[in-house]
């Protein structure tokens, strides 16, 4: 009687250390998933503002060009704008040119005339 009053004891002794022990696992357990947690939840912001940092980064980048090109934009126009002017004050000069062509041509054309008729 004696051994099995031992034994229950023993037992007894048995499932309330499991009991505490699995009490105390599952304490740790759960404060190492809260630690978890925190961490996930700490680099889960510092991976936002790392985002937000690179999108504002991108969007000055962006507005940047953007009046880059809008500037290049005015600067051809300008530069378009004076050759077609430097190039209609060629033409035009060009033109007064081959004016007084065709009166010295007309001229030279009358003078061959003249000639023909002169010898014929």
């Amino acid at each position: 009687m004696e051994i099995a009053k031992f034994v229950l004891q023993a037992l007894a002794v048995f499932i309330a250390l499991a009991g505490l022990g699995y009490t105390i696992l599952s304490a740790w357990k759960r404060a190492q998933e809260r630690k978890l947690q925190t961490a996930l939840q700490e680099l889960q912001d510092q991976m936002n503002s790392v985002v937000e940092a690179i999108k504002k980064e991108i969007s000055e980048e962006r507005q940047h060009r953007v009046e880059n090109v809008n500037r290049l934009h005015t600067r051809i126009d300008e530069m378009q704008k004076d050759l077609i002017s430097d190039l209609q004050a060629k033409m035009s000069r060009m033109e007064g040119e081959l004016k007084g062509v065709s009166n010295i041509l007309t001229q030279i054309q009358g003078w061959f005339i003249d000639q023909a008729k002169n010898k014929g």
